[in-house]
């Protein structure tokens, strides 16, 4: 709302100020900047970042990977309450099924020693998005080699060292670094793997990745995995 007044001119020296006009302006910069304000908090309330058809401030699980199933919250749908969201648990029984597949195609040593490799060579690791501790899709191939393996080899341990982009603080990065083992911990327990194969660590920024672009972010939110 702008007010409209009679200027009254004060002589200060030999200039003179229109003080109502001046007020009336000043009024008018304020309520242009409060409106941007507006404006730029109604935005931001109309992001879906993770693009699971729940706005961000209604969103209760921010970062739910592509593709899984949320309620009205935002939530991932967990039926059976065990902690993995059921789709990505019915891509895992997927691939499970067709696990004689898998040894007909070449001999478990032969299988073996390629996952082997692949693990060695840092070629197996599980990506993450923004602030995320749910896996990519993309990653759900690797999950399914790592259980695998480790059911077809039961004297295989496993050691997973979780880490973070640099965005954020230590402590925080720390403690979402150790989440994302965590939660690549529990599917493996969950598909059958023995707790007592399994270590897990967060390590906090990933320092191989000292560039701050966009794309180095992406590659250092991971859980990489080590034969012990």
């Amino acid at each position: 709302m702008f007010n409209a007044s009679v200027g009254l001119n004060i002589a200060l020296g030999k200039k003179q100020r229109n003080i109502d006009w001046y007020h009336v302006y000043n009024n008018e910069e304020t309520e242009l900047a409060l409106l941007r304000e507006e404006v730029d908090a109604l935005k931001q309330k109309l992001t879906d970042s993770d693009q699971d058809g729940v706005l961000d401030f209604l969103d209760r699980e921010p970062g739910t990977t592509n593709g899984v199933e949320v309620n009205t919250k935002g939530i991932a749908i967990d039926r059976n309450q065990n902690g993995i969201p059921d789709e990505l648990e019915n891509t895992l029984e997927t691939s499970y099924v067709s696990k004689s597949e898998f040894r007909d195609s070449q001999s478990k040593a032969e299988a073996s020693d390629v996952v082997r490799f692949l693990i060695n060579k840092g070629y197996i690791n599980v990506c993450f998005g923004f602030d995320s501790v749910v896996p990519e899709a993309s990653s759900i191939q690797d999950i399914n080699s790592i259980v695998l393996f480790l059911k077809q080899n039961p004297e295989e341990n496993i050691e997973l060292t979780g880490y973070t982009d640099p965005i954020g603080n230590k402590a925080y990065n720390e403690r979402l670094s150790k989440s994302r083992t965590k939660y690549i911990n529990d599917i493996l327990v969950s598909a059958g793997v023995e707790q007592s194969r399994i270590e897990f660590k967060g390590s906090g920024v990933n320092p191989n990745f000292e560039n701050n672009s966009k794309y180095s972010r992406k590659l250092s939110r991971k859980v990489m995995i080590k034969l012990k």
